[in-house]
């Protein structure tokens, strides 16, 4: 569907992860959706940023604002458009990662990890309609929207 059923999965300091989400849409859906006067795509749960801030340590407290520290976000200027011959979407929103930057705290023998920076990238990209086993337009497209933490 549209990413909104995504389950939480915890992912843990240094730790790399990768979700991704699909939705199926006919040919005709497709080039509506890529249509850059159409602002459907954007009402995707994946592109909406629900978050401001995140915890700078792994149990900071939540009624302690001096823990926290805001996202930025990288919001890409696009305009989507439909390419018939090729059946792509071009600078079209594909993914989001959000990146965080770490450095070690306190004693070297105990040392904690602190979360010093936080973004929000919103990725541009290319999807193509897939003519799969030639039924045209009855066809389902399968639209993959991808999430990064790095």
């Amino acid at each position: 569907g549209d990413g909104s059923a995504l389950r939480s999965v915890p992912v843990l300091f240094g730790e790399d992860a990768v979700f991704t989400c699909y939705d199926e849409l006919t040919r005709p859906e497709f080039e509506q959706l890529c249509d850059s006067t159409s602002d459907e795509w954007l009402s995707y749960p994946i592109f909406s940023v629900p978050y401001t801030h995140v915890g700078e340590w792994g149990n900071s407290s939540h009624v302690n604002v001096n823990e926290w520290i805001r996202y930025s976000v990288v919001d890409p200027t696009i305009t989507p458009r439909f390419v018939p011959e090729t059946a792509e979407c071009q600078g079209m929103l594909v993914g989001v990662d959000y990146v965080f930057v770490y450095s070690l705290f306190g004693e070297a023998s105990r040392a904690q990890k602190k979360i010093v920076g936080a973004k929000i990238e919103k990725r541009e990209g290319t999807m193509r309609f897939d003519q799969g086993d030639g039924l045209g337009e009855t066809n389902m497209a399968r639209k993959r929207f991808v999430f990064s933490v790095r």
